[in-house]
């Protein structure tokens, strides 16, 4: 009795031990698949970096909206057609420079670069060489200069850490005292290397990362939405400037107008009436009507260069930007194909050992259990004797 009851004993010992090997094989396998997850290779932006582009992007927004109702302010209240091409002159300068200084990749840097232009604008018209470059009405270009001034400072501190704000309004400081505006804006150049040798920031380490695939792709369409709202806004301000530069405003193309209909009008009248004064009604007409379509078609050719370059930039924005979309998106493929692989050679691998195992529990687990059956019936039989 004591004999068989070893002999089950031991019997039963080999069996939860084989199905504790077994389950233990089994969960390593469960828990292998899991190395199929997939990790892009693009680190994300952090919430800081976020919140700055967000920022940055709606402020371009603002700036838009203050610069052109202070312009519009000056045109309408100013007399001088000077003072008012001047103004469109702003507008347009102003305006592009910020969307240039907002559209750039790193977050911070065009955090940094819009503050600066927004600080050389201020200064420019307050102190430098734009001081009077609206006369009496000045102030109001400079009122709006200092509300946008104070508009991304306060942006700044509230997306930045206070040490880190207090770094960077160092830098804008000295840099608008070294690099101060044309009066044009037309040399201006971006800070952002300025910056990196401020901080002493490696070109290499500039911008780590761009985002994941949603980020790049969120960035694109904002930047596209700047665009579109821009562009016809310049293009308006382009062709209103030069009509005024050429002496043609808004009025002086109606009063052209009402010309022409008298015009044409004296024309039918002298045809119904006296046919031989026509051709010196037709010969009146045309040079009354040359050099105001002469001046046309040279202003129409220059709104079609300004039209072509505009064209010319966003085709580069788009290829800039379809550029780093493509190549994370191949970055991305590489790393999914590459994790891919690694993961299934490790699952092929535990797959084989569990086989392998599951070979020698099958094959050898009748063997042992022979043995331990031999052992126990030898022991009761020398017993027995």
């Amino acid at each position: 009795m004591l004999s068989n009851a070893s002999s089950s004993r031991n019997t039963a010992v080999t069996l939860a031990l084989t199905v504790a090997l077994v389950g233990l094989l089994l969960s390593l396998l469960l828990s292998g698949c899991t190395l199929v997850d997939i990790d892009l290779p693009s680190d994300p932006l952090t919430p800081t970096q976020i919140n700055t582009r967000l920022a940055t992007h709606e402020f371009c927004a603002r700036f838009t909206g203050v610069v052109m109702a202070a312009g519009d302010s000056i045109i309408q209240a100013a007399t001088d057609p000077a003072v008012q091409i001047t103004a469109l002159r702003w507008k347009v300068h102003a305006v592009s420079a910020c969307r240039q200084a907002v559209l750039q990749t790193s977050p911070s840097g065009a955090l940094v670069d819009t503050w600066v232009f927004c600080a050389q604008m201020f200064d420019f018209l307050d102190e430098g060489q734009g001081k009077d470059l609206f006369g009496p009405w000045q102030g109001i270009a400079i009122a709006a200069a200092d509300t946008l001034l104070s508009d991304i400072a306060r942006i700044a501190r509230l997306v930045t850490p206070a040490d880190r704000f207090s770094d960077y309004e160092s830098f804008v400081v000295a840099y608008v005292v070294e690099n101060p505006l044309d009066p044009l804006y037309q040399q201006r150049s971006s800070s952002f290397p300025s910056f990196l040798r401020f901080f002493d920031i490696p070109d290499s380490l500039a911008i780590e990362t761009v985002g994941t695939l949603p980020q790049v792709t969120q960035d694109f369409a904002s930047s596209m939405a700047i665009y579109g709202e821009q562009l016809p806004l310049l293009t308006r301000w382009r062709a209103e400037m030069l009509l005024r530069e050429s002496g043609l405003d808004t009025l002086d193309v109606e009063a052209q107008l009402d010309s022409m209909q008298a015009l044409v009008t004296r024309i039918v009248t002298v045809a119904e009436t006296s046919p031989e004064l026509l051709r010196d009604a037709t010969r009146a007409f045309h040079e009354e009507m040359q050099p105001l379509l002469l001046v046309i078609d040279q202003r129409l050719a220059a709104m079609m260069v300004n039209l072509s370059l505009e064209r010319a930039a966003i085709i580069e924005a788009l290829a800039v930007e379809r550029a780093a979309v493509m190549a994370d998106l191949d970055q991305t493929a590489q790393a999914v194909v590459a994790q891919t692989m690694d993961s299934l050679h490790r699952v092929i691998k535990l797959v084989l050992i569990l086989a392998i195992i599951l070979a020698v529990v099958i094959i050898g687990g009748p063997f042992v259990l022979g043995f331990l059956a031999g052992r126990a019936v030898g022991r009761r039989r020398r017993r027995d004797q």
